[in-house]
């Protein structure tokens, strides 16, 4: 069951990437972003840090395109790269970092949640809710000093199939959408 969905995850994110990587072209001049893309490598404290503002800027000009579909495709890629993102820093200082990518996808959840619904109140808990994240998630692992061996073998048990747990980590962002906003009253706008 788990292969069957690792198919369908490689075939959705590939969609998703020669798109991305079309965008990327545009702006950056090189389709080459397979170093964001990929849960293989390293990255020291400065380049997780550069590939999560990279990250966050990609979510806020998707947000602004204000088509939940998009959003929600396009949220699936970054929920991918992040956790990419913090396998490759924990490589870095020697971590398998499962308990990191565990609380990153609780606040991702929550934040992505947030993110999509409507409203005038959303916007103050939505700040609220990139702080906690920020400080919760992102300044440990840019405050722990890297290793000078680094074990390009180590890996969360969470990721041995990555695609499946960002697929599976992005259904539950969109259940917890639904959910908050049938609970604010609001209905989903999906174009």
């Amino acid at each position: 069951m788990l292969k069957i969905l690792n198919e369908i995850s490689r075939e959705i994110y590939e969609a998703i990437v020669s798109v991305v990587c079309s965008l990327y072209a545009i702006v950056f001049g090189s389709e080459d972003i397979t170093p964001i893309l990929s849960v293989k490598g390293v990255l020291n404290k400065y380049q997780f840090l550069a590939v999560v503002i990279a990250l966050s800027i990609f979510n806020s000009w998707i947000k602004m395109l204000n088509s939940a579909i998009i959003t929600y495709l396009f949220g699936l890629l970054l929920f991918y790269c992040f956790f990419a993102a913090i396998q490759k820093r924990c490589r870095d200082f020697g971590n398998k970092g499962t308990i990191f990518i565990l609380s990153a996808t609780i606040m991702m959840l929550a934040v992505y949640a947030i993110y999509m619904l409507e409203g005038p109140r959303v916007i103050l808990s939505y700040a609220m809710g990139i702080v906690m994240f920020t400080i919760l998630c992102i300044l440990p692992l840019f405050f722990i000093p890297s290793k000078e061996e680094k074990d390009e073998n180590l890996r969360s048990p969470l990721l041995k199939y990555p695609l499946v747990y960002a697929v599976i980590s992005w259904m539950l962002a969109i259940g917890a959408t639904w959910a908050m906003n049938s609970y604010a009253g609001v209905e989903l706008n999906l174009f």
